[in-house]
């Protein structure tokens, strides 16, 4: 990479900076604010229950409200979706995304750094440190499959976007 961003050719340290940027870019798009709280979360608890779980909990609470309200209803011209049409919600890549969610909170649940006893006790007591964290094999097949998943829904979405502002 180093060798690519200092190459004597100004055309390949440009495809090579444009190439490493579209790559953060895609990863910062895809994963980086959901998998990125879920992973901060996750590395606390209390009791037993991962706070990792409480992110996707939250933003499921706050989709059902704004569909509640039917304020975020799909409106497309001539034809209006229910918010809670099965077809709709198993073909909108939200759904997609909070499977991701949940997979990726599931498999950091165990990861724990940092406990409290109680909700309201105010002593964290350091469960382990970074570098013991180990994932057998099937957390990190997991791990990806978050990824992919996540992946798959943002590609989705812009998709469905660029549909709709063709109309």
């Amino acid at each position: 990479m180093a060798r690519a961003l200092t190459h004597r050719s100004p055309f390949i340290r440009v495809l090579s900076a444009i190439a490493i940027g579209s790559v953060f870019f895609a990863g910062a798009w895809n994963s980086l604010l959901g998998f990125g709280v879920i992973s901060i979360a996750s590395a606390y608890s209390v009791g037993p229950i991962s706070l990792g779980y409480f992110a996707p909990w939250t933003w499921l609470v706050r989709f059902g409200l704004a569909l509640g309200t039917n304020s975020f209803v799909l409106v497309i011209p001539g034809a209006r979706a229910m918010p809670l049409d099965p077809a709709v919600l198993l073909t909108h890549a939200g759904v997609r995304e909070m499977l991701a969610y949940f997979i990726v909170a599931a498999v950091l649940a165990n990861a724990t750094l940092w406990r409290q006893r109680r909700l309201t006790d105010r002593r964290l007591v350091r469960v382990r440190h970074l570098r013991d964290l180990r994932f057998t094999l099937p957390e990190v097949a997991l791990l990806a499959s978050g990824f992919v998943i996540l992946a798959w829904s943002a590609a989705l979405e812009a998709g469905q976007i660029a549909r709709l502002q063709s109309l």
